[in-house]
């Protein structure tokens, strides 16, 4: 499974980046104009690290919802050809049944699902 970040600990992220060092770093137009290069480089440098953090936090999102839609379309893929094996009203409970465990979604959801896709609702 990826390694995944939650809301929490990006903001964690972003306060360490913020008090990295023994005072908050300056805004970098404050530092400009004091010609605060120093303060400049500590301000973008903050910055740089929370833009990392926001990046890697989007990146693995990204990629969880690519997985979960990926069995998504697997998963309705595999109901309508269990339904496909059947003709008329039990074509038509065996996707609401299908459907209606989906929803449920308790524990025992999978083995539900496995059963009725076995046995067919007639």
């Amino acid at each position: 499974m990826m390694n995944t970040y939650t809301a929490l600990s990006v903001a964690v992220i972003i306060t360490k980046a913020h008090h990295h060092e023994t005072h908050p770093p300056q805004k970098a137009e404050d530092a400009r104009l004091l010609r605060d290069a120093a303060g400049i480089k500590a301000s973008y440098s903050a910055l740089h690290k929370i833009n990392s953090a926001a990046l890697n936090f989007h990146a693995s999102r990204e990629a969880l919802h690519t997985q979960l839609l990926a069995a998504h379309k697997n998963l309705n893929s595999i109901i309508q050809d269990a339904a496909g094996l059947r003709v008329g009203g039990p074509k038509a409970k065996t996707l609401a049944a299908c459907h209606q465990a989906l929803q449920q979604g308790h524990g025992q959801a999978a083995q539900h699902l496995a059963a009725i896709i076995r046995a067919g609702m007639t």
